[in-house]
């Protein structure tokens, strides 16, 4: 499963930053992917947490179903993910709304609180 994201431009070639320090204003608002990971019994129309683990090494972005507190799958492979990271790192705070599930695939938009 791949990781493409589409990520909003902000009028740069940059699709999450346009310059600066990399601060809490670079985080992305929106944006859409697909989740890879097992994304088992997930449901079109979920409401995710997006959060930061940092028991695996490097740290990675998953997707937490609040209602059973399992992890649904990650976001991996992304443009900038670094960035995102970074801003999870911050605490800034995320969730993801799955927009669509054919099979193993599934694809949420994901948008800061």
């Amino acid at each position: 499963m791949g990781g493409s994201a589409s990520f909003p431009t902000n009028g740069s070639n940059n699709p999450l930053i346009d310059g600066g320090d990399g601060g809490r204003d670079e985080c992305p608002k929106r944006f859409k992917t697909m989740v890879t990971g097992p994304a088992q019994g997930i449901a079109m129309g979920a409401r995710l947490v997006v959060t930061l683990d940092k028991t695996s090494t490097p740290s990675r972005v998953v997707l937490v179903d609040p209602t059973s507190n399992s992890t649904v799958g990650s976001i991996a492979g992304i443009p900038n993910l670094d960035v995102l990271l970074n801003c999870l790192e911050l605490g800034v705070g995320y969730r993801a709304f799955v927009d669509s599930v054919n099979g193993g695939r599934v694809e949420v938009t994901v948008t800061q609180l």
